[in-house]
């Protein structure tokens, strides 16, 4: 179990500081009590708690590819990760380490959004494009692993868990008695359903998310469920406006419109 945690500003060119970063990940040191990892650039920052399994020696993260455009961070584990590797490989890429999520910047870099769909594990990610301004969220497609996220004027907040998203924006938590007995009745909360967090509540939901930002522009994202390759593998991602995420035959997507609401997943 590791945690993580960012948040990408509406302003591209807002520093994000390492502080912010380093508060998040101090409330998720018991999901990765063996070493925290954090990056910032420009208008984004994230950072990993990492409970040491894989690579124990050399796979801190965050992890890139060969030129530092791509970084990830992720909770979970990729299970052909040794096959994959040996693959992209072959096909020129450069390792730096044996950790099973340093295949993930690298299948990017091969199939773009896409690399969900060749990643078989439980997981939840998040995926920086240096290049594209591009923050992508995503996670496997059993929903193994928890994803948080926020989204107000500032910006988009993630996490393992809600108590590291509240921590950057300072919201108080309260409890939805709904939830609370969905909860106690059946060991889940219904989806789509508000739980106990600030500024209204969560929505939990099974998606993936793709969060773009545009230089001078505030960032914009949307979500959708969709199939994968298999049961185990990523769900697909894809970019766009939270307005036009209102679709009737996309149930997930509309919950990101919403602006001030945590949401898990």
């Amino acid at each position: 179990m590791c945690g993580i945690a960012g948040w990408i500003a509406s302003d591209p060119q807002r520093p994000v500081e390492r502080a912010t970063i380093a508060r998040m990940l101090a409330t998720l040191v018991h999901r990765g009590p063996d070493g925290e990892g954090i990056f910032t650039a420009p208008g984004v920052g994230m950072g990993t708690r990492r409970l040491a399994i894989v690579d124990v020696a050399h796979g801190d993260q965050p992890l890139a590819n060969e030129d530092g455009s791509i970084v990830v961070v992720c909770n979970g584990e990729i299970y052909d990760a040794p096959e994959t590797r040996d693959r992209l490989a072959a096909a020129g890429h450069v390792f730096r380490t044996r950790s099973d999520v340093e295949v993930i910047p690298h299948l990017y870099e091969e199939h773009g959004l896409g690399f969900v769909a060749h990643l078989r594990g439980m997981f939840a990610l998040a995926l920086w494009d240096a290049r594209r301004r591009r923050l992508v969220l995503a996670r496997d497609r059993f929903a193994m692993k928890p994803l948080c996220w926020q989204e107000d004027a500032r910006g988009l907040y993630f996490a393992s868990e809600a108590k590291a998203v509240l921590a950057a924006t300072g919201d108080a938590a309260r409890v939805d008695p709904s939830a609370l007995r969905d909860a106690l009745e059946m060991s889940f909360v219904l989806t789509p359903r508000r739980c106990s967090l600030a500024s209204g509540g969560c929505r939990r939901h099974t998606c993936s998310f793709t969060r773009a930002a545009g230089r001078g522009s505030s960032a914009s994202g949307r979500c959708r469920s969709a199939r994968a390759a298999s049961p185990r593998r990523g769900a697909a991602t894809t970019t766009g406006s939270p307005r036009s995420a209102t679709s009737s035959a996309n149930r997930c997507a509309s919950t990101c419109a919403a602006t001030s609401r945590p949401a898990c997943c």
